[in-house]
């Protein structure tokens, strides 16, 4: 509402509406049982069969699922399961109308953990690409016993260990282990699909909303008119003074423009990369249940880590390396690892407030269903109203 004409827009109004019936109705699906249909639709089948509209899905959830997911808009519309979003959303309190939680980041990125980290870690080798590894039985006459892992990497070099863990992508565990792989691993890490996305470091303002007062840490640009929008050309630009407190004053505008559907200024342009960010399909759901079947077997000794093992976050990729050290390895970890698929619980344990704010929407929506005549009216007048605001 930035714009006060859209004051007058009744998409608008429709859009808030949904926004408020999707925050409080969503969690309804966390308690249904494992088995209920609903709980296998992907996104664009559950906001058909519970009615929302157009312009909810194409302005409000699309984007926002793209921006949190690094995820193509048309792939989280057709692909992207709901219970999976849900669920985060529910986790991260992202459903409350009020009091939602403070999201955090870490002062100067990722990179400052990466520092802190890495002097801890000995014998690392940089710039140095595995190209692949073989895993033979220690009796040759039993294929059951314990393997040897040969490790070759991009200079030819060869060491040999006990145990081999992959935190990498799926896909590019899969190349590497080429004919190595066995039928099962090829099944479930091969499920799990990754989109290339090209990320685009830049000052020019033309990728953010032309209204300042719009600005946010996400934002979006498409090809649309005011009654139709191209999903499949949405540009999402990060504001990066917002999201990691660089100083405009010192440093100007910092934006991060994923996928841009048009070029920025070449003379405003740092860098362009390309990143591979995974696909949440039924698939790849399937595969991070099965994931534990492939995990450490005793004649194989490799374990699978990455942030695509669960909502393909850095706390995700953390998280999974830690499980396996402690779990396949017998490291020790000096706090609780939570799984952070259910952190707030399988079903929807609703806060005081929360419950509340269901309570008071539900009381709403009864009323609005018994008067939905008169919104109609309502409706007509705001149309009528805007035309003559028009002819202004």
């Amino acid at each position: 509402f930035v714009q006060p004409k859209n004051l007058l827009n009744l998409e608008m109004w429709k859009t808030v509406y949904d926004i408020m019936r999707f925050n409080f109705h969503a969690t309804d699906l966390l308690e249904l049982e494992d088995d209920h249909p609903e709980k296998k639709m992907n996104l664009g089948e559950y906001l058909k069969v519970h009615g929302y509209s157009s312009a909810f899905k194409d302005n409000y959830l699309l984007p926002m699922t793209a921006a949190i997911w690094s995820t193509p808009p048309d792939k989280c519309a057709l692909d992207f399961p709901a219970l999976t979003l849900i669920q985060f959303m529910h986790n991260h309190c992202l459903l409350q109308v009020l009091n939602r939680i403070q999201w955090l980041t870490v002062k100067n990125g990722s990179r400052k953990y990466v520092e802190t980290i890495s002097p801890h870690i000995h014998n690392v080798r940089l710039s140095t690409k595995v190209t692949s590894i073989t895993r033979k039985p220690y009796i040759p006459s039993d294929p059951s016993s314990p393997p040897i892992i040969t490790i070759t990497d991009s200079n030819g070099r060869r060491d040999e260990f006990d145990h081999v863990i992959f935190a990498t992508h799926a896909d590019q565990a899969l190349q590497i282990l080429g004919d190595q792989a066995t039928e099962d691993e090829k099944r479930i890490l091969g499920s799990v699909r990754f989109s290339q996305n090209r990320a685009v470091l830049h000052s020019d303002l033309s990728l953010m909303p032309i209204n300042r007062l719009a600005f946010s840490s996400w934002n979006y640009i498409t090809k649309s008119t005011e009654t139709s929008v191209n999903v499949e050309q949405i540009s999402l630009t990060y504001d990066m003074n917002i999201l990691q407190s660089i100083d405009k004053s010192v440093y100007g505008p910092v934006l991060v423009s994923l996928n841009p559907i048009f070029e920025p200024d070449p003379s405003k342009v740092v860098g362009s990369w390309l990143y591979e960010h995974p696909q949440y399909t039924p698939a790849t759901i399937a595969a991070q249940a099965e994931l534990h079947t492939i995990q450490n077997l005793p004649n194989l000794a490799t374990t699978f880590a990455g942030a695509w093992t669960k909502y393909g976050f850095h706390e995700d990729g953390f998280t999974s390396g830690l499980k396996i050290a402690k779990e396949f390895l017998g490291a020790s970890s000096p706090f609780e690892i939570i799984d952070a698929t259910y952190v707030r619980g399988k079903r929807a344990d609703l806060s005081f407030v929360e419950a509340v704010q269901k309570r008071i929407w539900i009381g709403f929506e009864t009323c609005v269903n018994h008067y939905t005549h008169l919104l109609a009216i309502l409706c007509i007048m705001l149309a009528v109203l805007k035309g003559f605001v028009n002819l202004l």
